[in-house]
């Protein structure tokens, strides 16, 4: 009398694989977002995704499959919508590592061409302001030797400053 008929198990097979299914692409994203660094840079959504992936699992296991796919859905379009703003993201770091080079911010800069580099490891633009990072505290440092030599009316030491630390970044 308890016998499950084909029909409900055909059913329950088919919602099973369409969890499945959702389940199978919100890991690929996952890996594709994670090679990105994406902890780095949207930390709270990507946590968001682990736990509606376990109450997906929760149901899953309770056999809850449109209840397991209803969360996977979720968890995925989180992970769809951070895939989508990646340019956005990473014209930010971008833009807050170019800001902190400008302000003298070592660190900063480092930090925000490090996330971008991860974010797109071929990016030039991004390499090159992550090399620039690197060299900033040295030609902060050759150029307020430069300022100081000026100050003391030292000008051709202190334009030998200056080309030094055009040397080391052109672009500063």
């Amino acid at each position: 009398a308890n016998q499950v008929s084909p029909f409900d198990e055909a059913q329950k097979l088919r919602q099973r694989e369409s969890a499945q299914n959702v389940l199978a692409e919100l890991l690929d994203v996952q890996e594709t977002l994670e090679d990105k660094e994406v902890e780095a840079w949207s930390s709270l959504e990507f946590k968001r995704v682990f736990e509606l992936a376990g109450i997906g699992d929760e149901a899953y296991r309770g056999q809850e499959f449109v209840t397991a796919e209803k969360y996977y859905q979720q968890g995925l379009d989180i992970l769809l919508s951070l895939e989508a703003s990646l340019p956005d993201f990473f014209a930010e770091y971008m833009a807050q590592g170019d800001q902190a080079i400008l302000d003298g911010d070592p660190k900063l800069a480092e930090e925000s061409f490090n996330i971008a580099v991860l974010m797109m490891p071929g990016n030039d633009e991004a390499i090159t302001g992550y090399d620039r990072s690197q060299q900033l505290a040295k030609v902060l440092a050759i150029i307020a030797e430069g300022e100081a030599l000026h100050e003391a009316d030292a000008f051709e030491e202190a334009a030998e400053k200056y080309r030094e630390a055009l040397v080391i970044d052109p672009l500063h």
